[in-house]
């Protein structure tokens, strides 16, 4: 008789043939439960997203490019920063939130012949809302100088209607600030682009942002990031690599699955992309997939223009290199034969290490590389002003409107957002711009730059 092998005992020896027949059954009952909960709830949830997107359309959106053209350049713009922006602020009946670097819009009373009255304005408009008892939310960074810290707490003294969040980013992310220039208005409004809440930004530096009105899915959409930011502000805590955000905070919309909404009677696609990693909730597009997706899609031509460019990290200790804007440029320029126009804004806060990196570039066949120049004014200089602050690309197909200055930090520890379009009119337009800009005489080729 051959000896029992205990490692194999047949299962009839504890449940029967019966109890397996039982157990079998009861296995198949639970997975036909689940299959069925699945092919229930899925198209439920399906569906729960579709009428989110029924219920916040974009059938009716409206847009404008709005610029600002400092006081004595002979530029053409028909829609000035500082007029869009309150006729924004006017429409608010119920929210306002306002995301910024800073803000010193009351103290352009001071300086009327610099057109300072332009951000006295706007500040003036603000208080309308709260007076009309419009809830007003300002998220800023965190400001060693006190001057850029008057206006948010003059508002709060002027209405409980307005409520204020602090954003420390040397405390959340280990370094950054929050670099963001973005309002919401309703839900439904929204206004992105370079110019920050300052009066300068306003009469005395140039830039360039886009209006979105009646596009209550886009405004949403932008208004969970503001939440990240609201979420975050008044406090010192470290942030994790990847923070678990509720669900609220996600998005559907970005270079993948882009928003279809109606703008201008025409209907395109739509992503908003924002930075720091830390900060964009799942879904979230990032700024650098952003317009390393406009650069590497881009077919016969592209146009970009912004303050600063670096393959670098500017503001960390030590010099770290980071080619990956500089690469993607190259390789559209080399192997795609892109042809690639480049405006950098040049003034006295221009740092001479940038210049090398514009040279080699301008070196390659397809890329050529310019700086404009905003002349001084005549008599009194203001400090911080005087220079090109857009920041933008536009390709044959797509536009890409920035608030972020292009070095490493802005991308991977500073917050920043960018709306990002293929709608040809937007396309045209921001393009008409840049060859304006281009062809003027405020732009010079890179001999008049110094040797180093």
């Amino acid at each position: 008789m051959k000896k029992e092998n205990k490692l194999f005992i047949e299962p009839t020896s504890k449940f029967g043939k019966n109890g397996i027949k039982s157990i079998k059954i009861w296995q198949w009952s639970l997975c036909a439960f689940f299959f069925l909960l699945l092919i229930i709830i899925v198209p439920i949830a399906l569906t729960n997203k579709k009428s989110e997107l029924q219920t916040y359309s974009c059938k009716e959106g409206e847009f404008t490019i709005l610029e600002s053209i400092p006081q004595g350049l002979e530029l053409e713009s028909s829609n000035l920063t500082h007029e869009g922006w309150i006729k924004l602020i006017d429409s608010a009946t119920k929210t306002l939130d306002i995301a910024c670097f800073y803000m010193t819009l009351s103290e352009g009373s001071d300086y009327d012949h610099a057109n300072g009255s332009f951000g006295a304005l706007v500040f003036a408009a603000i208080k309308r809302a709260a007076d009309r008892g419009v809830e007003i939310r300002i998220a800023e960074n965190k400001n060693s100088n006190e001057t850029d810290n008057m206006d948010y707490k003059s508002l709060l003294r002027y209405s409980k209607n307005i409520k204020v969040k602090i954003l420390d980013f040397t405390e959340l992310i280990g370094a950054g600030i929050l670099h963001t220039k973005f309002m919401i208005v309703d839900n439904t409004n929204f206004y992105v682009g370079s110019a920050n809440m300052d009066w300068r930004s306003l009469a005395q530096v140039k830039e360039l942002g886009i209006l979105i009105f009646n596009c209550e899915c886009l405004a949403r959409d932008l208004e969970k990031i503001f939440k990240v930011y609201w979420q975050f502000g008044n406090t010192t805590k470290k942030l994790d690599q990847h923070p678990d955000y509720d669900d609220e905070l996600a998005t559907q919309w970005n270079i993948e699955t882009p928003a279809t909404v109606t703008l201008n009677s025409k209907d395109n696609n739509v992503f908003i992309a924002s930075s720091p990693p830390e900060m964009s909730p799942p879904g979230r597009a990032q700024d650098l997939d952003a317009i390393l997706h406009i650069i590497n899609n881009a077919e016969s031509s592209l146009s970009l223009e912004v303050m600063d460019y670096i393959p670098a990290y500017l503001y960390q200790d030590g010099s770290i290199y980071w080619p990956v804007l500089d690469t993607a440029l190259r390789n559209a320029s080399y192997h795609r034969n892109v042809n690639i126009r480049f405006l950098i804004g040049k003034w006295n806060h221009t740092r001479p290490a940038m210049y090398q990196f514009f040279k080699s570039l301008n070196e390659l066949a397809n890329i050529t590389v310019k700086v404009f120049i905003v002349p001084d004014r005549d008599g009194e200089q203001i400090p911080f002003t005087r220079v090109n602050h857009a920041k933008y690309a536009v390709s044959e197909k797509q536009v890409f409107i920035d608030t972020s200055n292009w070095s490493a930090d802005y991308f991977m520890s500073t917050a920043g957002v960018s709306f990002n379009s293929y709608h040809e009119e937007i396309i045209d337009q921001v393009q008409q711009r840049f060859d304006r800009d281009w062809n003027s005489k405020y732009t010079y080729d890179l001999s008049i730059l110094p040797d180093l």
